[in-house]
């Protein structure tokens, strides 16, 4: 569902509080926070306590890709977690900003953001982010996960909007959230 303050909630299913099990909050102040590109062409160069363009203020992660990208791409950070059930229940939110230059001429870009266990994706659904714009986004995931978390992927992947040469985003404020279902 649309969220009123330039944000989106997008997932289902019962949101299951019970025991956090797990919790990540990214810090991008001083360094990039383990991340590290991910199935990149060419070359992602990551800079760290960034400010987006007509900001206020840094601790945002900067990435500037120099090839245009003809699949999906982005960042992974892994090994983050070993002991997910299938009774868990996972909240992703951070904040977004695409500059719009040096991407496709739309008016949203597609992207993902997800857990890796074993060799099965777990989707954390697909929305669209606005460009040129502080993009708040909240993702709910009560697909059961299959066997062990083992990475977070954040990735360009949706339709034919892939990054070109040059192309710029923003990240800031990620935090993960697994909770045990009762």
């Amino acid at each position: 569902m649309l969220g009123i303050s330039s944000g989106l909630m997008y997932g289902g299913g019962p949101l299951c509080t019970t025991a956090l099990v797990y919790s990540y909050e990214s810090d991008f102040t001083s360094n990039a926070d383990g991340w590290v590109e991910d199935s990149v062409q060419g070359n992602l160069t990551l800079s760290f306590d960034e400010d987006i363009p007509g900001g206020s203020g840094g601790g945002w992660m900067k990435g500037v890709y120099d090839t245009e990208q003809t699949s999906a791409s982005g960042i992974i950070k892994e090994d983050v977690y070993t002991s997910v059930s299938a009774s868990e229940y996972s909240v992703v939110t951070f904040k977004l900003y695409i500059d719009s230059e040096n991407w496709p001429a739309v008016s949203h870009i597609g992207m993902s953001f997800y857990g890796v266990s074993g060799a099965v994706q777990t989707g954390l659904n697909h929305p669209d982010v606005p460009v040129d714009q502080e993009f708040n986004v909240t993702l709910n995931d009560a697909s059961p996960y299959l066997a062990t978390l083992e990475d977070l992927i954040f990735s360009f992947m949706v339709g034919n909007n892939h990054p070109l040469a040059d192309a710029e985003w923003y990240i800031k404020d990620i935090d993960v959230k697994i909770y045990l279902c009762a």
